[in-house]
């Protein structure tokens, strides 16, 4: 190999790594929107159900009625932190890349995505008159959530080498 050879590979190498990097920078971003897309949820509806704001659709439509509010909030605010605690620790490349992990959490998000937007079509057209399908809102907030699945499991596959053999 020449010297231009080896050379021309160290910069085929070294723009793979810069490539690879912006890219994860790029996902770091798009969960924290997701975060932050998904705290304006909880706290819609939290304030809907505190103090009944008029300006926001109400209650029911927040809310399926699958599992008591209280629960559901604070299940909530769990996959907030969990969501805050992984969209830092990406930011900061804090965390050990697998590719494995990475296909499981991206076909896990993209089935979940698929799922809830039948779900959120079935609701938009009024093809059911089943609570769950019946109100949007919820629909759509799990879009983002999947949405998030997705990401991480993009950067895991972006950052990680695929394993082999």
């Amino acid at each position: 190999m020449t010297a231009f050879g080896t050379l021309a590979t160290a910069q085929s190498s070294s723009s793979k790594k810069r490539e690879r990097r912006m890219q994860g920078n790029n996902i770091a971003t798009w969960l924290w929107v997701c975060l932050v897309i998904f705290t304006l949820r909880v706290l819609g509806q939290f304030l809907v159900y505190k103090f009944d704001i008029q300006a926001l659709p109400p209650f029911e439509a927040w809310y399926s009625g699958a599992i008591s509010y209280k629960f559901l909030l604070l299940w909530q605010l769990f996959i907030m932190s969990a969501m805050g605690l992984f969209a830092y620790r990406i930011s900061k490349n804090l965390v050990v890349p697998r590719y494995r992990l990475g296909v499981v959490l991206r076909a896990v998000g993209t089935l979940y995505f698929c799922i809830m937007f039948v779900r959120l079509l079935i609701s938009l057209f009024g093809l059911s008159n089943d609570i769950w399908f019946s109100r949007p809102i919820p629909s759509f907030f799990h879009l983002i959530l999947a949405s998030y699945l997705f990401l991480v499991g993009r950067y895991h596959l972006i950052k990680s080498e695929p394993q082999r053999g």
